[in-house]
């Protein structure tokens, strides 16, 4: 029986390094949503019949600058979820409900870069590897062994994303208009379909070295809901109608987006206080509790610190052996009443064409995290591009 000798390699790195698309935390200038908890079934209702993957829910900008964000859903079922809620909003209380999916982009868009990547280390290594392969199979011929042929797989480390969609309400014309409508919204009955809510626990009383119980029940998403931008819309910011404090908290920041020439921006980064438990004065329960901003000083000092090293991060970053390619990045911040934004770069309009060559550069960045050197460990820093004008 002839020996068999076979010739495989396996070229880069296999780790991969998670990223997370935060569900409302994301949105710049709006709350976060509540921590999420798992589903109460594992199976996700069907999808809205009549709903094609591009059907007209989506929100876009022309349906009103601010929306009513109810709940948002994330993973391999967050679509369905999504599309079910919507449908019920609609169906129940006759208004237009719309969804908001990110991820799929991001996702789009790092298969394809994973996929440059791989075929850059075909053309880099391929000619090397048969070279190889020619002699292994020379020496097997000469020492009678069979030889295997394999073909080289090239590992290239890739960001994970997840789909995420979020069920919006609206739109109005200014936040005041939108702000007293979620005060009707926030009447509104939980979803007939339980698997639509999340589930909260409160731990009770723990008494003569009892362990404590925990009580449970459904979250209502209406009650939960809040205002914020409609996030398709471009983001806006002008010293003409501005908050005065935001203006005075920017005052002196050396790296501030209000010093810039041109009228718009790049935000990358959102930076924003912790969360802090507010009960409804007429609430009757744990679960009528809502989240919001915690805006003690010393939580905002925190993300504006973090939010200008980030930036001075950027502006520090120098070509090395390894990323050749390594450029400065022209970086800002902007401190708000609930956390700080990383921005870069200025622009002349949305069309400007330097836009898409930003974007390109960001989306290209990965940056090490962890022990100095550690293979793998490299990621995506930034949240979803957003263009916001600033004057």
């Amino acid at each position: 029986m002839r020996r068999l000798l076979a010739v495989g390699f396996s070229f880069g790195l296999a780790t991969t390094a998670s990223a997370q698309f935060a569900s409302d935390r994301k949105v710049p200038a709006a709350p976060a949503s509540p921590p999420s908890f798992e589903q109460v079934a594992a199976t996700a209702p069907k999808p809205a019949e009549a709903l094609p993957s591009a059907h007209p829910w989506y929100v876009k900008p022309e349906h009103g600058p601010w929306m009513v964000i109810v709940k948002s859903y994330t993973g391999e079922n967050a679509k369905a979820y999504a599309e079910a809620l919507a449908k019920e909003i609609r169906d129940t209380y006759k208004i237009p409900a719309y969804l908001f999916e990110r991820g799929s982009e991001e996702k789009r868009k790092e298969d394809e870069r994973v996929r440059r990547e791989k075929e850059k280390k075909r053309a880099e290594e391929e000619k090397q590897f048969l070279a190889l392969a020619d002699q292994l199979r020379a020496e097997a011929f000469r020492k009678g062994y069979d030889f295997q042929e394999t073909k080289p797989v090239y590992h290239v480390p890739k960001i994970r994303y997840e789909e995420q969609y979020a069920v919006l309400v609206g739109g109005w014309k200014d936040m005041e208009t939108a702000r007293k409508a979620l005060d009707a919204i926030r009447t509104w009955n939980d979803p007939k379909d339980k698997r639509l809510m999340d589930r909260g626990f409160v731990g009770g009383e723990t008494k003569g070295g009892q362990q404590a119980t925990l009580n449970g029940g459904f979250l209502n998403p209406f009650k939960l809901a809040f205002v914020a931008p409609n996030p398709t819309s471009p983001k806006t910011l002008t010293s003409e109608g501005s908050d005065p404090l935001v203006l005075q908290m920017n005052k002196e920041e050396p790296l501030s987006v209000l010093k810039i020439q041109k009228p718009w921006t790049l935000v990358v980064k959102s930076y924003y206080a912790p969360l802090v438990d507010v009960k409804d004065k007429d609430a009757g329960s744990a679960f009528s509790i809502r989240k919001l901003f915690n805006s003690r000083p010393d939580y905002l000092n925190k993300t504006a610190e973090i939010a200008v090293n980030l930036a001075k991060l950027l502006r520090g970053l120098q070509p090395t052996a390894a990323e050749p390619r390594m450029a400065p990045f022209e970086s800002y911040v902007l401190h708000t009443l609930n956390g700080s934004l990383v921005c870069v770069g200025q622009f002349d309009s949305p069309e400007d064409p330097k836009i898409a060559e930003m974007r390109e550069r960001l989306e290209a960045l990965r940056l090490n995290v962890g022990e100095k050197g550690a293979a793998g460990n490299k990621i995506y820093p930034f949240d979803h591009l957003a263009l916001m004008r600033v004057k």
